[in-house]
């Protein structure tokens, strides 16, 4: 999850599959701040194990 939001990295992932970029998402979110975003994607870097599970579940 992104912090203080309901927003969970899968969902910033599976937009990024489908070739959205942090500023696209910024625009559905734009309480979320661009950094936060763009950690998600970066976690989903590091992690990408643990985020696939979640996406497979």
């Amino acid at each position: 999850m992104i912090r203080n939001t309901r927003i969970s990295v899968r969902i910033v992932v599976n937009l990024h599959r489908k070739d959205a970029n942090v500023d696209e998402m910024h625009d559905i979110w734009p309480h979320v701040n661009k950094k936060r975003i763009q950690w998600a994607l970066d976690y989903y870097t590091r992690y990408p194990t643990r985020v696939d599970e979640g996406i497979e579940r």
